[in-house]
């Protein structure tokens, strides 16, 4: 979290403070991002201001996860972009898997027929 406390433009102490576990989810409340980037954009840094707005777009619309929450997959993919140039692509797949996957566990939890993907009917 060393990472995304200079990233975001504060202490490790507040970040720790702001992160939060929500339905076995960890990540930062989108709401706390959203006031960081008001008062980068009132106080001009405007190369911290994209760096959170980035990281809103990724948690939003990227990995929606759990709502007002920008999980630490989300986290991860920005900052592997962010600091090493990595295609955000991998992780992207990476998720989408992951959401089927959860989703055909509840199906089979709850009885749906939603999760016929990969069985043979024959």
């Amino acid at each position: 979290m060393v990472k995304v406390a200079g990233v975001v433009n504060i202490s490790e102490r507040e970040l720790d403070q702001v992160k939060k576990i929500r339905n076995g989810v960890a990540g930062i409340l989108r709401k706390c991002l959203d006031e960081k980037a008001k008062t980068l954009a009132s106080q001009g840094e405007w190369v911290s201001f994209m760096d959170v707005l980035t990281l809103l777009v990724y948690g939003t619309i990227l990995f929606l996860n759990v709502d007002r929450l920008v999980d630490l997959a989300a986290i991860e993919t920005f900052l592997a972009y962010h600091h090493n140039k990595e295609s955000p692509v991998i992780a992207v797949l990476a998720d989408v898997c992951d959401a089927f996957d959860l989703r055909c566990k509840n199906c089979l939890l709850y009885g749906c027929s939603l999760c016929m993907v990969g069985t043979s009917r024959l």
